[in-house]
């Protein structure tokens, strides 16, 4: 009975959720009904290897096709686009606030440029954003197109034929459970990202060689960092080990979470964290007085930091919702 509520499982989350219930009460009267009353794991098998392929079965389902490729492509390729998204809003940022502060030579002011920045940062994200979804989407559709033809009882994105036994293996179900793989590349790309970061801060990242940070701040929390970093490395190889939520793996996430943020906040509480040679480049850049600009930048870090907390909290509430999923 589990290897025919896994298979149920696995048509159902790919159907809308309202027509899910009824579909899942037709399909195991349907299997029931080949099999005798007192069937062995062999005859199951059997009769799940009829009906065949999960993703295909929920095709039958549908009243008409819901996206231009298979649903297993389509999980892919919306998974894909919120990791990427984050990225590509994160570089447009820092594409358009460098090239603003490179060209700034007028008197025009601070607001001035705030707007610049602003166009210029709708302008790069809707630029990038169409760029992404037209090549993601056009490769997608051809990988899903050579999926399709390599066989007519192959799987879309693998190409092997499906069989019973792979219900075991749990690739897919539950989606809402699941931990993919790009959203594992993204949290590895982005914690060595931001140690480099962090590690190069104090070699003169500001404008005109000018550090932004004083060397000796980031250098007494650099024994912090290194924590930080070994312990969201061993998350995620618990993360990539596990591929699902459950309670546990929840926990590790939320106390990650907790020392991260505690260490944000002790770092952005810091009254001299600010390299005073910056602070001067800002004061004489927008004709500012030193006392009036020095509270831009720590206004800057406390939005940031705040928004990252939401993020955070956010993000472990959604762990322990998706550990509570039933898994079969």
């Amino acid at each position: 009975m589990k290897k025919i509520d896994q298979y149920i499982h696995e048509v159902t989350y790919r159907l809308p959720s309202k027509t899910q219930a009824d579909v899942a009460l037709e399909l195991k009267s349907s299997i029931m009904d080949m099999l005798p009353e007192d069937y062995t794991e062999e005859e199951e098998k059997e009769v799940l290897a009829e009906f065949g392929d999960p993703a295909k079965m929920a095709r039958q389902y549908r009243e008409h096709p819901s996206t231009l490729f298979g649903q297993q492509v389509y999980d892919f390729f919306i998974s894909s686009l919120k990791a990427g998204g984050f990225v590509f809003l994160v570089m447009a940022l820092v594409i358009a606030v460098t090239g603003i502060m490179a060209a700034y030579t007028d008197e025009s002011g601070l607001f001035a440029l705030i707007t610049t920045i602003s166009w210029d940062l709708i302008g790069a994200i809707f630029n990038l954003a169409a760029h992404v979804f037209f090549w993601g989407m056009l490769v997608l559709v051809f990988l899903e197109w050579i999926g399709v033809n390599r066989d007519e009882n192959s799987s879309a994105l693998t190409g092997k034929p499906w069989k019973p036994e792979d219900l075991g293996h749990n690739i897919t179900a539950p989606v809402n459970k699941s931990i993919s793989k790009s959203a594992i590349y993204f949290r590895l790309f982005w914690t060595f990202a931001l140690t480099i970061l962090f590690i190069t801060a104090a070699n003169g990242i500001g404008p005109d060689g000018i550090p932004v940070f004083k060397e000796d701040v980031l250098r007494s929390f650099l024994p912090f960092v290194v924590l930080l970093v070994a312990a969201k490395l061993a998350v995620i190889v618990y993360k990539w080990r596990q591929r699902h939520w459950n309670r546990t793996l929840a926990i590790v996430n939320a106390s990650f979470h907790f020392l991260f943020l505690v260490f944000l906040i002790l770092f952005a509480s810091r009254s001299s964290l600010f390299n005073p040679a910056f602070m001067t480049y800002l004061s004489e850049r927008f004709d500012i007085s030193i006392s009036s600009i020095q509270v831009y930048p720590y206004v800057m870090l406390w939005v940031i930091v705040l928004s990252i907390i939401s993020s955070v909290v956010y993000d472990s509430i959604v762990a322990f919702k998706k550990a509570k999923i039933l898994h079969y």
